[in-house]
């Protein structure tokens, strides 16, 4: 109805992602990504995160492999905002160590 904070249109069918990448003046590229569909098989869970290198490549490169695994307990957790924190605790834990 007009007027309502509400709509009652059917989720769309897929989503779908693009990357691309440009390296800046450095003579290597210090930014990853991932982009990771149905994750942990769930078609309802997709991952999308962009990191920035920042004169360097090795924090960038370890969250990009680090944090699907720490994000597991998502799907069962009642409270995803408390693992994603929990997730880069865990990061900022491992990286520095």
């Amino acid at each position: 109805k007009e007027g309502q904070n509400s709509c009652n249109l059917p989720p769309p069918p897929s989503i779908r992602g693009g990357v691309i990448s440009t390296m800046g003046k450095r003579g290597y590229m210090e930014d990853y990504h991932i982009v990771k569909h149905n994750l942990f098989g769930d078609k309802d869970l997709h991952l999308f995160g962009v990191y920035d290198g920042h004169g360097g490549d090795g924090a960038a490169k370890f969250v990009s492999a680090a944090l699907p695994e720490l994000l597991k307990p998502i799907r069962q957790s009642k409270d995803p905002k408390a693992v994603l924190k929990q997730a880069h605790y865990l990061l900022n834990r491992e990286f520095l160590n």
